[in-house]
């Protein structure tokens, strides 16, 4: 199995490069995209990650928890413009969806903005395991479910998370394993390998796509082989740019 991505490049469109310009004209909030690469060196989807400008040193920084609501419905509309103007060659893209926007202002939206069966294929949405799923939230989130938008469980790795997949999370169609575990691998703690493996296993029994993240040198590249994942991510892979960058790969 083999993930490398080796590209050529070609010229970004003039009026793509207009769309673009309006896209990230704000001056506090940037976006980024990260390849999620399937086997073979496809690119199975793109994650759409935010940077925000931090006002006292003008350097941009990820998005933290903290602030993400404030942000959220801005990737949403981010991530519907680069769908339907089909930058990143029609690839899919995925965004997360905070903890306080699991609501049905952002499902309304979402539904309204996504509105062919075309669009609603193009995108992924991301939830983090600590979002607190209650039976109103699974009910939002199933109405995504039912009209074929896919919904990746994101940072899985707690006993808490297995134990939902399980009873509560039928929802869910992509499993990304949380970042610690290829951070501890990478200090030394191969014995991981095994317990990923299993994570793996069990996560696809119950049907479920999988993504191991943090990739960040070949030695890891080896131990995500090895686990045997759908998906691989990380700097290894390709590091998060501005999607002209991306766009002009083919």
């Amino acid at each position: 199995m083999h993930f490398n991505i080796n590209n050529t490049h070609r010229l970004m469109p003039l009026e793509n490069r207009i769309i673009l310009h309006s896209l990230l004209s704000s001056s506090l909030v940037n976006y980024v995209v990260q390849p999620v690469v399937a086997e073979g060196s496809k690119i199975a989807f793109y994650e759409i990650l935010g940077r925000v400008k931090d006002v006292n040193d003008g350097v941009f920084h990820p998005i933290h928890q903290g602030i993400a609501t404030k942000y959220t419905k801005m990737v949403i509309y981010y991530a519907h413009s680069l769908v339907k103007n089909g930058f990143l060659h029609n690839n899919k893209v995925s965004f997360n969806i905070s903890n306080d926007e699991v609501n049905q202002d952002t499902v309304s939206l979402i539904l309204y903005l996504f509105d062919t069966k075309e669009l609603k294929d193009k995108i992924i949405i991301e939830i983090t395991e600590d979002v607190l799923i209650d039976h109103h939230k699974a009910s939002l989130l199933e109405k995504f479910k039912a009209c074929g938008i896919e919904i990746a469980l994101d940072d899985f790795c707690s006993e808490k998370s297995v134990r939902d997949l399980i009873c509560d999370y039928d929802f869910i169609d992509i499993v990304k394993f949380d970042g610690v575990f290829m951070q501890a691998i990478n200090k030394g703690k191969k014995e991981l390998i095994d317990g990923l493996k299993h994570l793996n296993s069990f996560a696809k029994t119950l049907g479920k796509k999988t993504v191991i993240e943090h990739i960040e040198n070949e030695a890891l590249l080896l131990a995500a082989y090895e686990v045997g994942a759908d998906y691989l991510q990380g700097y290894q892979l390709g590091k998060p740019y501005p999607v002209d960058f991306y766009e002009r790969r083919v």
